[in-house]
């Protein structure tokens, strides 16, 4: 009869400690869980910022290339000698030169404003605008003011750019006045 009471406590004891030990497991998954769950959120939260970022420097590489191609065909235009940025008597043109964006795979139009700051007989300083259309408007990503010499001296012949120097150049939404050559 011992033996039968001692197995019945020996039971008793074992029902009373079950529940314990589910809790004491959920507590721990629990603690175990929530900085799993805020680590996966700052990783995907740093992945959308550097993505995004990526995007924004593929579209100021875009602008860049496009006010390159711009600056580098004024340069030997013949036309555009002792008038500014297209010849003939025009100081001011408008140049679309849409870009391909890779990991975008698409086309970012870019227009390159470009206006006379000052035209001599022997130099042209031209000031460039690049303006991207986002689709809520036009904005302003780039702008440039270039020199270019088209003469060594007043009474040598006319050579289209013979020397060019870049007084400024920015990217980006820069609104301060551009530096003088």
């Amino acid at each position: 009869m011992m033996r039968g009471a001692r197995r019945r406590r020996q039971v008793e004891q074992r029902r009373e400690q079950g529940g314990f030990s589910t809790i004491a497991i959920a507590f721990v998954m629990l603690a175990l869980t929530l900085p799993i769950v805020f680590i996966a959120e700052a990783t995907l939260v740093a992945g959308r910022q550097a993505t995004n970022n990526s995007l924004g420097q593929e579209n100021l590489r875009a602008v860049d290339a496009a006010m390159s191609a711009v600056v580098g065909e004024i340069r030997l235009d013949e036309s555009a000698v002792n008038v500014g940025c297209k010849g003939p008597a025009s100081p001011s043109a408008t140049f679309a030169r849409p870009q391909a964006r890779p990991t975008q795979g698409s086309v970012l139009n870019v227009e390159i404003q470009c206006s006379a700051h000052s035209v001599t007989a022997t130099e042209r300083v031209l000031d460039f605008v690049a303006v991207v259309d986002s689709g809520s408007g036009p904005l302003q990503r780039g702008k440039a003011r270039v020199k270019y010499v088209d003469k060594l001296s007043a009474s040598s012949s006319v050579e289209p750019g013979v020397e060019m120097l870049v007084c400024d150049w920015r990217l980006g939404e820069d609104t301060a006045a551009l530096s003088n050559c």
